[in-house]
């Protein structure tokens, strides 16, 4: 066997999670930043079952990355693995590992012709597809283990398919191994994204529209600065660029080509053959510069990258995980990383390293209630356009000092907002009718609930922060509310509820406190009194205290 020896937080890693398996926790999800031996600790759970003759299946997001994961395994010694797809050359069912596409999945599913396995890993499992409810809530596949990875497994809902997320390493422990390097930020331009819309994708995470964001960041002056830059700062590096449309990839690599600079072009249909021809042009340095649309974001390894042009705005912790993951990876030679963010992505969501703390747990699908936690993102020196850790006054890449450093603002992630006390009721207040209609209807759950007369009047007044002018709403604003004024009326009923219940907690805790206090009291004159009888000594006043 070729099995590479596991590093401390990869044994520890895979311990947990048979430790999970062992207390019932069939479903249990691995976080583990790229670069941080995925493969390995795959290989080493597929060896452990194979030791007790069980069959292993493993799910890949992508047909592309079949032979990618099969060369992988077979690079750790584990060469008795077939394929399911049709007409590939390792097709082979009677091997006791399979590997296969969800895409490939879904049809055996609809036919009736699910392979067997006693163990399934799941490869990028932040990746969602409608066969995985229907598969894993199956019957005859409940007692089945499941085990996700992926470096971002934050997808909404992935909780409620998966009981625990186990973290393997962070980023910044991994940097400290020389296992990733160390990364430096740089913010050149801060395109204008108020005009651009967003929308929900099919997992119900929000982000840009796309056709907006080519608008914005397809401009000859945007494009010109961006080939500029890589080249006062990056000339010398191996870097790839993403970019927010085909057109958008295309004409940076035009740009650079225009300015004597080696670039490529791939999207998604782009053949592996020709992306593997590109990958070996940028080791002979005949390329310098991949343009991609989002093909070098997931499962590609290419660690010689040590510069990450970022011209692809995005409100995505798991898109813009993903794609600067790709250049962290150490190397021979390789130091550091450069990210050159054209899109300010850093300044909406945060460093890399610390997005992960803003997801402790698997997301349970539920929709949050909870207010923002205001933080504290990234500032840019005024001199080199470095990012730099807020409150951090000397720039540690050219040394400028700002002598009047302003009070770092706390904003809400993603919006480049700063959170003000009553944000919350100005958000509503934009989505709800005017005053005198919002009283109507208030009125009218009020008069259908059969609440006391002045409870509509008090949510108006919760809402508009002041009481209508009227005693009753004018006839016609009488009407039922709109959804948003209902959620709003349940989520404020809720809070008041438990408002009224930690009040109560307080002061039946103040209660106990004071009866305690009054008992100790009671037992001190007592102890004195017989103290002073004769009925005690100083020895047993010693031991009761």
């Amino acid at each position: 066997m070729l099995m590479k020896t596991l590093r401390d937080d990869q044994a520890l890693a895979i311990d947990t999670l048979r430790e999970e398996l062992k207390a019932g926790g069939t479903r249990p999800v691995l976080q583990a930043p790229t670069g941080a031996g995925k493969t390995v600790i795959i290989a080493d759970i597929v060896d452990r079952a194979r030791q007790k003759d069980r069959k292993v299946l493993i799910t890949v997001p992508a047909i592309s990355l079949i032979d990618q994961t099969v060369e992988a395994l077979a690079n750790q010694g584990l060469n008795d693995v077939g394929v399911i797809q049709a007409q590939h050359p390792m097709t082979d069912w009677s091997r006791p590992v399979q590997v296969a596409s969800v895409q490939t999945l879904q049809h055996r599913w609809k036919e009736g012709q699910m392979p067997k396995a006693d163990l399934v890993l799941v490869d990028e499992v932040h990746r969602w597809f409608n066969v995985y409810p229907k598969w894993m809530l199956d019957k005859d596949w409940l007692a089945i283990p499941f085990i996700g990875f992926s470096a971002t497994p934050w997808t909404k809902g992935l909780g409620t398919l998966y009981s625990r997320l186990i973290v393997a390493s962070t980023i910044g422990e991994l940097i400290a191994r020389k296992v990733l390097v160390p990364f430096r930020t740089f913010a050149p331009d801060t395109p204008d994204l108020s005009g651009v819309r967003q929308q929900k994708d099919t997992t119900g995470v929000t982000d840009f529209v796309a056709a907006d964001l080519e608008e914005v960041m397809r401009p000859k002056k945007l494009v010109a600065n961006i080939v500029k830059t890589w080249k006062e700062l990056a000339f010398d590096r191996p870097t790839v660029c993403f970019c927010c449309s085909r057109a958008h990839a295309k004409q940076l690599t035009e740009e650079f080509e225009s300015e004597g600079i080696g670039a490529a072009y791939m999207d998604c249909n782009t053949p592996l053959m020709e992306r593997q021809a590109i990958r070996r042009q940028m080791l002979r340095d005949e390329v310098r510069v991949v343009c991609n649309v989002e093909i070098v974001g997931i499962g590609v390894d290419w660690p010689e990258v040590s510069c990450v042009i970022y011209a692809r705005p995005t409100m995505s912790d798991m898109r813009f995980v993903q794609n600067i993951g790709r250049g962290l990876r150490s190397a021979e030679g390789k130091t550091d990383l450069l990210i050159l963010d054209h899109s300010s992505t850093t300044q909406r969501l945060g460093f890399v390293d610390e997005i992960y703390g803003y997801h402790p747990v698997l997301d349970d699908g539920k929709s949050k209630t909870d207010k923002p936690v205001p933080i504290l993102l990234p500032k840019e020196c005024p001199n080199c356009h470095l990012l730099k850790a807020p409150r951090v006054s000397v720039c540690p890449h050219c040394g400028h000092k700002v002598e009047e450093h302003a009070t770092p603002v706390a904003v809400e992630r993603g919006t480049l907002r700063e959170i003000k006390q009553g944000d919350e009721m100005s958000d509503l207040r934009s989505r709800l009718p005017d005053k005198p209609h919002c009283f109507g209807q208030l009125y009218w759950w009020g008069m259908k609930k059969g609440y006391k007369p002045g409870w509509a009047a008090v949510k108006t007044k919760e809402i508009f922060g002041a009481f209508p002018r009227a005693r009753e709403p004018a006839p016609e604003t009488i009407s039922a509310p709109t959804p948003e004024l209902v959620e709003y009326i349940y989520l404020s009923t809720e809070k008041w509820k438990k408002e009224q219940n930690n009040a109560k907690r307080a002061v039946a805790r103040r209660r106990t406190a004071q009866e305690r206090a009054q008992r100790d009291e009671q037992i001190i004159a007592s102890v004195r009194t017989q103290f002073v009888d004769g009925l005690m000594t100083e020895e047993d006043m010693e031991e009761l205290s």
